[in-house]
């Protein structure tokens, strides 16, 4: 609900039964002092009724008026990131699902300045193989790829063996919209990353997975 108060000419009590009308002001005729065609408030009032809201006025003649739009609105609740735990072991690589060589040799050398381990797949069928003969800590997975897609993998991962099923997968997509996100949580997916990945991203997202390097205690 809001409000907007101006300190006009004011509207008696006769007119403002017939204000929201169309081409209506309180003072009409060819030589009021007043401009405008007398459809604002009428637009208004229609927009706000689309919206299943309302209008109304209070007002003093001489002294102006106070406007009140009141419309319903529900608020949207953000896609909830599923958690995984306890951590994974630091001591198990992170597996990077990328297919593109330059992001695959970026991210490689962001997890190793952060001490992990990592192994790389250049599409979604090269992580299914991987994971099904080298348990790993977590995936970072790009969503377009060619053979098999980020969110094809995970439904794969998901649906697989309960060796790797549970595994925390971080999306890695430089369009992290909301319905980006809402797709990739139906998926399986538990995170996000948008690149450019940077350190402190990184860093922060890996430690809600995996156990911090010289902390693992596994």
């Amino acid at each position: 609900m809001c409000s907007i108060e101006d300190t006009g000419i004011g509207i008696n009590a006769e007119d403002q039964s017939k204000i929201f009308q169309d081409f209506t002001q309180s003072e009409g005729g060819f030589q009021r002092r007043y401009g405008g065609l007398g459809i604002g408030l009428s637009i208004c009032h229609k927009l706000v009724s689309a919206l299943a809201g309302g209008m109304s006025l209070t007002s003093k003649t001489g002294q102006g008026s106070i406007f009140i739009v009141g419309v319903p609105v529900k608020i949207a609740s953000a896609p909830t990131v599923k958690q995984v735990h306890p951590l994974a072991s630091a001591q198990l690589p992170i597996l990077i699902v990328e297919d593109n060589a330059v992001n695959q040799r970026v991210m490689a050398k962001l997890l190793e300045a952060l001490g992990y381990q990592c192994i790389i797949a250049s599409n979604g069928i090269e992580a299914l193989d991987i994971l099904a003969e080298q348990e790993s800590s977590l995936v970072l997975m790009d969503l377009q790829m060619l053979e098999m897609d980020g969110f094809s993998c995970t439904e794969a991962i998901r649906q697989g063996s309960a060796q790797f099923k549970r595994i925390p997968i971080i999306a890695v997509t430089a369009n992290l919209m909301d319905a980006d996100k809402e797709k990739c949580l139906l998926s399986g997916m538990n995170d996000f990353l948008e690149k450019l990945v940077n350190m402190a991203g990184l860093k922060k997202t890996l430690s809600r997975y995996v156990v911090a390097i010289g902390n693992d205690n596994a």
